[in-house]
């Protein structure tokens, strides 16, 4: 049965219609806009996310496929642990941003189209999750990247913010038309668009179809943010909405790096062109995190630092899929998992701060630990968790990769274990620069800066993080 996708889809869209609808009528009552919006949202997305639970309750790993016409234009839905997973991680990091957004946005003139967006972002996403075949697939990317142009925009305060939006999607547009365009060149070779089909372009010798394979990932790897692909990140990261770049860094990450992992886990190869490819994608792999921490040790604006982390932490998890093996894919979807969760937290954590400041330069940040406990000791422990220090859930899949590419047993591979390490010692380096000065001196803020409902998603994530750290059997058990 496909009924559980169904639903979540029709809720979804009935939901972002419904909030412009309440939007437009009650134009003058802000307060009143704002929480009809929040609460229709947050139904939409407790629903979806039960919806999901029972489904896998009652038929764990299933494959859906929906034939509207024999065609080339068939739609095949798959539906998987791995998918169940990230699925669950989407709907539970979105749950997150909309109750956060309540209390960060307040009663903005936007409130409608800020949280349609959201919820249409969301379906566009879990369409990506279980999209089977390449159109489908690219459908639901685009979609998703459009309603990520539009959240991006939204910050109205920041002129950065439209600047980063359209370099964002020159970029991204850009992507979006090599995919199509691999596409074309795959199906010109496989007369396929399924992406279990894409195993047929190494059945012979390289000719165009390998090309459009080659187009393809680059498109997809923009939106994870690759060397040399991220330079976007920073700029939207920093600009945008805290709670947006909770969403973009969780959710949409967390769907971007699964698309990769669907099209490389069809990947049959020789073994001596894997060991090609395990070098080209771990010499890339080696650039991403390189970029990524040397920007972050300079950087004095925290939203920034935290930007250039994650696409160091793409580079690990690049890493991992530079193995095609089934341990390297498991270490990614478990670093996945951990990394979302505790870089949506701070990032979270970090707007609530900042708001009250009007910017994100880290020297404002001193000595609030001295003036509020709760919030120093969550701004310590979420970046203790994001160097994988145990009993955080990012130990254990920082752990994973290096066994993962340490089994591999090629060159390249132990080259990639050390230099994860040795970046795992850099991080520690500007992470303690931020715990050395939320909690250095008394502290200067005031005595009501922020609203405590907004750190109950951010003490959810923090917990769920730890939970992992504790057990992480029970999400690899999931995955597998």
């Amino acid at each position: 049965m496909i009924d559980w996708l169904i639903y979540v889809m029709m809720i979804c869209f009935s939901t972002s219609m419904i909030i412009l609808l309440v939007d437009s009528i009650y134009v003058k009552i802000k307060r009143l806009r704002l929480l009809i919006a929040v609460t229709i949202s947050l139904i939409a997305l407790f629903s979806s996310l039960a919806l999901l639970l029972l489904n896998w309750s009652l038929a764990p790993k299933q494959y859906y496929t929906i034939r509207p016409l024999e065609s080339i234009f068939s739609t095949l839905y798959v539906f998987d642990n791995i998918g169940f997973v990230i699925v669950f991680m989407i709907l539970l990091i979105s749950i997150s941003v909309v109750f956060y957004s309540k209390f960060y946005i307040g009663s903005s003139d936007n409130v409608g189209p800020y949280f349609s967006l959201i919820i249409l972002m969301v379906v566009s996403m879990i369409g990506v999750v279980v999209a089977g075949d390449l159109l489908a697939l690219f459908l639901f990317w685009e979609a998703m990247s459009i309603c990520a142009y539009g959240l991006a925009s939204f910050n109205k305060e920041d002129q950065l913010s439209l600047e980063s939006t359209i370099k964002y999607l020159l970029l991204a547009g850009t992507g979006s038309l090599m995919a199509l365009l691999g596409i074309g060149l795959i199906y010109n070779e496989t007369k396929s668009i399924l992406i279990s089909d894409l195993g047929k372009l190494f059945s012979h010798n390289i000719g165009i179809g390998q090309l459009g394979l080659l187009f393809l990932l680059i498109g997809l790897g923009v939106e994870a943010a690759i060397f040399p692909l991220h330079t976007w990140l920073p700029d939207v990261y920093s600009s945008s909405h805290p709670p947006v770049t909770s969403l973009f860094v969780g959710a949409t990450k967390a769907t971007s790096f699964y698309a990769l992992i669907k099209i490389l886990q069809q990947i049959r190869l020789p073994e001596f062109s894997i060991t090609q490819l395990n070098l080209v994608i771990g010499v890339i792999a080696i650039l991403t995190m390189i970029v990524g921490n040397f920007s972050a040790v300079y950087q004095s604006n925290i939203r920034r630092l935290l930007a250039y982390s994650s696409i160091t932490h793409a580079g690990y998890i690049l890493a991992s899929l530079s193995t095609i093996s089934s341990l390297g894919f498991l270490a990614c979807i478990f670093h996945i998992w951990n990394y979302c969760i505790i870089k949506s937290a701070l990032f979270l954590l970090t707007g609530t701060i900042s708001r009250n400041y009007e910017d994100s330069d880290l020297n404002r940040f001193i000595g609030i630990g001295g003036k509020d406990k709760l919030l120093g000791s969550l701004f310590a422990a979420l970046s203790l968790a994001m160097v994988g220090s145990p009993p955080f859930g990012l130990f254990w899949s920082e752990l994973l990769i290096i066994k993962s590419l340490l089994i591999s047993g090629t060159f390249m591979s132990l080259i990639l274990a050390i230099s994860i390490v040795i970046n795992i010692l850099i991080s520690i380096g500007y992470y303690y620069k931020i715990i050395n000065t939320i909690t250095l001196g008394a502290g200067n803020l005031s005595n009501k800066i922020y609203d405590r409902m907004m750190l109950v998603p951010i003490l959810i994530l923090t917990f769920l993080s730890l939970a992992t750290g504790i057990m992480p059997w029970m999400v690899i058990n999931w995955i597998t």
